[in-house]
């Protein structure tokens, strides 16, 4: 045991001398992972399976999950226990997602839409889009445009029919204007697509569209959209029609360079709602409710509603709902001190997503969202331990986001892209501090439009400074040399990615602490002069 004597300062005295330690508070709790396999391998299996088949295999694995149950409940030992239950949520989970996908499969695959895309054959067709029209080059550089909708009547080879099938438009610039809400006529060819996935039928148009607008709150919504957007570009702030994209998700008014520079410095996911947009508005909410000395339940609901509002306003498709679910789940996380709690929250909403939509397995924005959700859980705050020897806490903090969110991610970006984008660190250090004020300030401004237009100016000016900030990183990071380094492309190259991701974790978590944050803490402090701090096994003997 060793004494080190050292008399107080003026500002010490009477203070209890500690030194917090620096060990990275790392969520533990694995046991909803088996079942977020379980669910994420059967609805990639279901998916690829007809209808019959997929539910009788979920049918097999209920009825297993089910012999399982009863066995539980007939040994009631902790041995059979701890034997039987880590089986059974698997086995539920994967049952669950295979059960939705065989409904899916009949609902989608129950009328003539299918029948008439295997045989190309031409049809009048009626149309609910489920997503804006999106435009994209045509095979000779003619602008056409992509919107996916549901066919719910029509009618082929003199045959009338009901349907519910999901299929693709590949319209002209007739298209362009068409959106969620809507109710679309027209008559083409119904062809299979390329690719599996959720739609059953391409339809290319061969007629213009008849179109019934959307009414009552769809139609309100596209208003202020539309609205927004034109307000924010007119104002000529030289941010490239980036502020749209960054506050409700709207590219249609993105200067294509400008798109082109972001994609170069691993900016492109502020140009759409993401779950740092939900998280925004949902924190933003809950404090404005909380400073109204509302109680935290009522603040909770807030939050709740105005997260609801926000995802009806930027439309509420999969990748929307997905963001929203992730976003409501890392803040629940911080909200309520639960930090150990967000993994087993990321594992259960990725076994209700897959169940709402079984084809999610195969979505790469669904890939991202994970990933990039599990690297802020797991390696996040190993990251912002080892900086913070080094750097201060709220810096630590503030690099350890986009550098863990970058090395989980980039195995699936070069699948997309086969480069890396070697300022994308930076560039997302550079842009996360104004990102919160541009959502804020551009829901803000929504809100302002919606009910006294002249208070939408001052808000559309803060959210453009901080859009205007984005748009300069992009613009000065895609001119930089070697901006995009190219990659092996293809799985070798995800494959080679994640190694060296790998390997830099590892490097990370081993790398020794620095001696000031290896000590433990005291344990035995004395007020007043002179003052006695004892570490136990401390390296230095008492003073001469």
């Amino acid at each position: 045991m060793h004494f080190r004597y050292r008399w107080p300062s003026p500002a010490s005295t009477h203070r209890l001398r500690t030194v917090p330690p620096l060990k990275p508070d790392l969520p533990t709790d694995f046991r909803l992972a088996p079942a977020a396999a379980a669910a994420w391998t059967a609805a990639a299996l279901a998916t690829g399976l007809p209808a019959e088949e997929a539910a009788a295999g979920g049918a097999l694995l209920a009825c297993v999950g089910l012999m399982l149950g009863l066995l539980c409940v007939a040994y009631r030992g902790r041995a059979a226990v701890a034997l039987l239950v880590p089986l059974l949520l698997p086995l539920a989970a994967a049952g669950l997602a295979m059960l939705a996908a065989a409904g899916s499969l009949t609902r989608f695959t129950g009328g003539p839409v299918d029948e008439a895309a295997r045989a190309k054959a031409f049809a009048t067709v009626i149309l609910r889009p489920s997503s804006d029209a999106v435009p994209v080059r045509g095979d000779y550089g003619e602008a056409r445009f992509v919107l996916r909708a549901i066919v719910t009547a029509g009618s082929s080879s003199g045959r009338s029919f009901t349907a519910a099938s999901p299929v693709v438009v590949f319209g002209d610039g007739q298209w362009k204007q068409i959106g969620r809400g809507d109710t679309v006529r027209s008559v083409g060819r119904l062809r299979s697509p390329d690719q599996p996935g959720r739609e059953v039928a391409v339809f290319l148009p061969a007629a213009p569209p008849v179109v019934q607008p959307a009414r009552g709150a769809e139609d309100y919504t596209r208003h202020l959209r539309h609205k927004f957007s034109s307000r924010a570009l007119a104002r000529g702030m030289g941010d490239g029609g980036l502020l749209p994209g960054m506050a409700i998700g709207d590219r249609t008014v993105l200067d294509d360079r400008l798109g082109e520079a972001m994609k170069a410095t691993g900016l492109t996911h502020l140009t759409a709602v993401s779950g740092t947009n939900c998280s925004y508005v949902l924190a933003f909410a809950f404090l404005a409710a909380r400073a109204a000395r509302l109680p935290r339940p009522a603040a909770a609901g807030a939050a709740l509603v105005a997260l609801g509002a926000f995802v009806f306003l930027v439309r509420p498709e999969p990748s929307v709902l997905r963001a929203a679910v992730m976003g409501a789940i890392g803040v629940l996380a911080v909200l309520t001190g639960r930090g150990r709690m967000s993994l087993p929250l990321l594992f259960l909403a990725v076994i209700v997503l897959l169940a709402a939509d079984p084809w999610l397995h195969s979505s790469y924005a669904f890939l991202l969202s994970v990933s990039a959700t599990a690297g802020l859980i797991l390696i996040g705050p190993l990251l912002a331990s080892r900086f913070a020897a080094v750097l201060p806490v709220w810096v630590a903090r503030l690099l350890a986001v986009p550098v863990a969110v970058q090395l989980v991610c980039t195995p699936l970006l070069v699948m997309l892209q086969p480069s890396l984008s070697v300022y994308a660190v930076p560039a997302n250090l550079a842009a996360a501090p104004v990102v919160p004020f541009v959502t804020i300030a551009g829901m803000l401004a929504v809100a302002a439009l919606a009910v006294w237009p002249p208070a939408a100016e001052p808000l559309l000016a803060v959210g453009q400074l901080g859009s205007g900030w984005v748009a300069t990183v992009a613009r000065v990071g895609s001119g930089a040399p070697f901006a995009q380094v190219p990659w092996v492309p293809g799985v070798p190259g995800a494959l080679l990615a994640a190694a060296l991701s790998l390997l830099i974790v590892l490097g990370v978590a081993a790398r020794v602490h620095p001696k000031r944050a290896s000590r433990p803490p005291p344990v035995a402090v004395r007020y007043g002069p002179p003052r006695c701090v004892w570490w136990p096994d401390a390296p230095w003997g008492p003073p001469e």
